[in-house]
Order: C-alpha cells, then sequence, then structure tokens
C-alpha cells in the first residue's frame, strides 16, 4: 500500500526534524559537512534558516521559511547528499522527516525557545541569535 503523500500547507515557516537509528553525526565533521550541504541547498533552493540544532547524533531540527520551493524537494535533495557522503552500512534515514507548519508570531516563538537550546556550540543556532562565537554562517 503507497504511502500517504504529504499534506501542502499555506504557511512558508515550518518546524522541520529527522531522526535516525543509525547515527547521523559521528563528529564534528560530520556537523560541518551537513551545514555546508545544508548552506548550499538554502542557496540553490532560495529558503531561510530561522534556526537549527545539530546537538543529538541521531537527530536533527529546523526552523525555516520556503516561500520558493515546496520543503519535501529541499530536504530530498538534502538527505540524499547528506546520504551519499555518510555512505552508511544501513538506511540513514528510514522514516520521513517530519513537517509542522508555523502559523503564528506564539507558534514561532515557542519553537525558537525550544530549538536554541542555551548551549555555546556551532551545531546549535543560539550562539548565533546571542552573538557568541560560531563559525558557521547559515
Amino acid at each position: 500500500m503507497p504511502r500517504a503523500a504529504r499534506t501542502q500547507s499555506n504557511a512558508s515557516v515550518l518546524f522541520v526534524t529527522q531522526s535516525s537509528l543509525l547515527p547521523m553525526f559521528e563528529d564534528n565533521d560530520d556537523r560541518d559537512h551537513f551545514l555546508a550541504l545544508l548552506n548550499v541547498a538554502k542557496k540553490k533552493f532560495r529558503f531561510e534558516i530561522f534556526a537549527y540544532c545539530l546537538l543529538s547524533d541521531t537527530s536533527f531540527e529546523l526552523l525555516v521559511r520556503t516561500p520558493h520551493m515546496n520543503i519535501s524537494k529541499i530536504m530530498s535533495s538534502l538527505l540524499i547528499t547528506y546520504t551519499s557522503y555518510k555512505k552508511p552500512q544501513g538506511k540513514l534515514f528510514s522514516q520521513r522527516f517530519k513537517s509542522k507548519p508555523i502559523y503564528s508570531l506564539d507558534q514561532l516563538q515557542s519553537v525558537l525557545n525550544s530549538v536554541n537550546k542555551p548551549a555555546q556550540s556551532p551545531y546549535n543556532s543560539y550562539c548565533l541569535r546571542h552573538h557568541q562565537n560560531c563559525i558557521h554562517d547559515l
């Protein structure tokens, strides 16, 4: 039986999460590579990144605005490219990514607060929002 299509939404701001049973990020080199691929996708598909968190080894979170492109095409490109880089022994992304539309400023602030965990890490957008020492410019 085919899977159900992703529901289309009129919201252009989305909270995206992806998890894996295998480690996605075994070290900071993997995280750096993922952020570089995210930056390439951002330029190619013309979307904005409001927040991100790569602190877990088996998941990531993104808060994005996608006015020009369907989120499925963006994530498909990003995940295929990253999987090609990782060359996992099994299926890296066995589940589809999840996306939750953001319709209000209250929802936006709530998601920003949850994604921007207070961590002085370049792999979490908290440091960007609070002008701490970061190496990534997304």
